[in-house]
């Protein structure tokens, strides 16, 4: 969600190699038509709210590489 209340919705379907997203209004109401995120095949990726109201997608890390970073 963003600063406005409007809610990026990501989804992936079991089987298919793109997830998918779609904007929401901050009513609740579809804002945008769903759109496919390209390249993604594991699972439905991470998303974190930015500075000015947009939205980080991450991208997928190379097959055998992991996710989760360690604290320091």
């Amino acid at each position: 969600m963003n600063a406005a209340g409007e809610t990026l919705v990501v989804w992936r379907v079991y089987g298919d190699a793109n997830a998918s997203a779609r904007w929401l209004a901050s009513d609740g109401t579809v804002s945008t038509p769903a759109f496919p995120i390209a390249g993604w095949s594991s699972s439905v990726p991470s998303t974190a709210a930015l500075a000015g109201g947009a939205i980080a997608v991450a991208a997928e890390p190379p097959s055998g590489v992991s996710t989760c970073a360690g604290a320091a």
